[in-house]
């Protein structure tokens, strides 16, 4: 068989405080890494001929656009304790502490999927030596 040249949609659970989760996209596609980094590129100087460019980022940015790229679904409830409905907006009114939560998680998550491709086997265990919780959609599902 030949290679598969396109980024299945597997999702995977990842856990946080007080019983809450999100889940967040395997891997992104060539298409979606590109996106989340030009969302933080700000400017290109180029001084003197002899100078070499200067590239501005905005990390801050940069770290936003790559939750938002990885982020699917949650189930965070509002002060009613109605379910909050996934969504950019919603994510853009996420407190401080429950966005460093997210990005913290995203961080051990994509650690754990680089980590992975190193391995031979390519046995899919995070670094717990607990077997990943995924699910899979077909390509272009909105999952």
């Amino acid at each position: 068989m030949s290679r598969v040249r396109f980024q299945k949609l597997t999702v995977v659970r990842l856990p946080l405080s007080e019983g809450d989760w999100v889940e967040v996209r395997e891997r992104l596609s060539g298409v979606e890494k590109k996106r989340m980094s030009a969302s933080a590129f700000q400017s290109l100087t180029q001084g003197k001929e002899e100078d070499k460019p200067q590239i501005g980022v905005d990390f801050a940015i940069l770290t936003v656009a790559r939750t938002k790229a990885y982020l699917v679904d949650w189930n965070f409830k509002d002060e009613n304790d109605k379910p909050v409905k996934f969504s950019e907006d919603a994510i853009d009114a996420l407190d401080e502490d429950t966005l460093k939560e997210i990005e913290t998680a995203l961080d051990k998550h994509i650690a754990e999927q680089d980590a992975k491709k190193q391995l031979p086997s390519g046995e899919a265990t995070s670094s717990s030596g607990s077997p990943a919780v995924a699910t899979s959609a077909g390509a272009g599902s909105n999952t």
